[in-house]
């Protein structure tokens, strides 16, 4: 999502330090360390994908991270096209509804 649209990036990493800090306060390695890694690598799309689709074996696990990645997304208050692209391609893939997305959406254009 970051990488799609650079602006506010930095608020953009600050929410994602807190929400990895909030959910896997366990976690091995430090948000910076993992941030570091990810995005010196190029994102290979598909095999995001899939590890999503294994990892997130719940619908609710599922939705959340689409919540979470919407959230990323409206930091700086708005949604642009490839952002709206890249969600909407990965609700499907994720098996998500229309429905839901729409209602994620909402929620975060209210905000």
């Amino acid at each position: 999502m970051i990488k799609n649209d650079f602006r506010d990036s930095h608020e953009k990493i600050a929410y994602m330090s807190k929400y990895f800090k909030t959910h896997f306060p366990n976690e091995q390695k430090g948000f910076s360390e993992i941030w570091n890694e990810a995005y010196k690598e190029e994102v290979d799309y598909q095999g995001l994908v899939e590890w999503l689709k294994f990892k997130l074996r719940q619908h609710k696990d599922r939705v959340q991270i689409i919540d979470f990645l919407m959230g990323i997304a409206f930091i700086d208050g708005v949604i642009n096209e490839k952002e709206l692209h890249l969600m909407n391609n990965l609700v499907m893939r994720l098996g998500l509804s229309p429905k839901e997305f729409e209602g994620i959406l909402g929620m975060h254009k209210t905000y």
